[in-house]
């Protein structure tokens, strides 16, 4: 699959083959859900679906050209990875605390010995406090040694 859809939504016709593949996998998955009530006939529409939240966003984020990583490690509900022998984790889970929350992540660069990331531009998406969190990430940035333009996303935001 190559890059970013953004305005899949609004076209009838997906010219994407693997996102046609896609589309029709989940569907047939819900359809086979909706019929036996099992809910392991969802199962093999999860890399499908996988594969189109990476590639599929709203057009008015279509300026920010971003990439994204998709990191899946193996579950107890869908069984071990049959190519892993061990029960050992892939990554080791680090928790942050957002919004009074406990998430669970992973750090991907942790194992690298990376000076900086290869950022050159940050857009602070729609938030009614845009500006404010555009000066914390200069901060950030600027603690860190990287050199980055900071700027704020044109989109307006539709929020609470």
């Amino acid at each position: 699959m190559g890059d970013v859809q953004y305005h899949l939504a609004e076209s009838i016709t997906v010219e994407d083959k693997q996102a046609q593949e896609d589309m029709e996998q989940i569907s047939k998955c819900f359809h086979a859900y909706l019929m036996t009530g099992n809910i392991r006939e969802i199962y093999p529409a999860f890399e499908s679906i996988t594969r189109l939240s990476i590639f599929c966003k709203h057009r008015g984020f279509e300026e920010e050209r971003e990439v994204r990583i998709v990191i899946t490690e193996p579950s107890i509900e869908l069984g071990q990875d049959p190519e892993r022998l061990d029960d050992k984790p892939y990554r080791r889970t680090h928790v942050d605390l957002r919004n009074g929350a406990a998430v669970p992540c992973i750090h991907l660069f942790e194992d690298q010995e990376l000076k900086a990331l290869p950022i050159r531009r940050i857009i602070v998406g729609p938030h009614p406090d845009k500006l404010e969190r555009k000066k914390a990430v200069e901060i950030l940035l600027h603690d860190q040694c990287i050199d980055a333009e900071v700027s704020v996303s044109e989109t307006p935001f539709r929020g609470r």
